[in-house]
């Protein structure tokens, strides 16, 4: 069973996530163990809590102006065969979002996500295009209360 592999820039910039999160997770004192495989679980803490890690370059919407960060949460890969799978990460008790190019971490508890396919956020350094009109207007403010709230994976 082979699995198709994602373009390759993608997958330096998921590893570089995760390389970050475990950094940025020791240098707080929190004890962090990191997946050989992933299945939707990518870190487990020493208190059992699970993460998914995301990280995102700044997208740049040319027709609103706007300016976000997209993140896909609903994951499949292939198998040999064609047949889809999903990975585990309904599973996890934690996202941690890495927005690179301002280095901003969005820690966010997965029930607060329900069953989205992906999130937009819009850190408050950014702004976004006043004529951009959303069907989700609380995803602009709903997620910014979750910026850097490490603390959140501590008892």
């Amino acid at each position: 069973m082979s699995i198709v592999k994602a373009p390759l820039q993608l997958q330096y910039t998921g590893m570089a996530g995760e390389h970050r999160i475990i950094s940025e997770l020791l240098l707080r004192g929190i004890k962090v163990y990191s997946a050989k495989l992933d299945h939707g679980i990518d870190l487990m803490l020493e208190n059992g809590k699970t993460i998914q890690v995301k990280a995102a370059h700044l997208y740049h919407n040319k027709c609103t102006n706007g300016k976000y960060y997209h993140f896909s949460l609903k994951e499949w890969y292939k198998i040999k065969d064609g047949t889809r799978k999903s990975n585990d990460s309904e599973k996890v008790d934690f996202y941690i979002f890495w927005c690179i190019d301002i280095d901003s971490f969005y820690v966010i508890p997965r029930y607060e996500l329900g069953d989205r396919a992906g999130i937009d956020l819009y850190p408050a350094t950014m702004g976004a295009s006043p004529h951009r009109k959303t069907k989700f207007p609380r995803d602009r403010s709903q997620f910014n209360i979750y910026k850097e709230k490490w603390d959140l994976l501590v008892p």
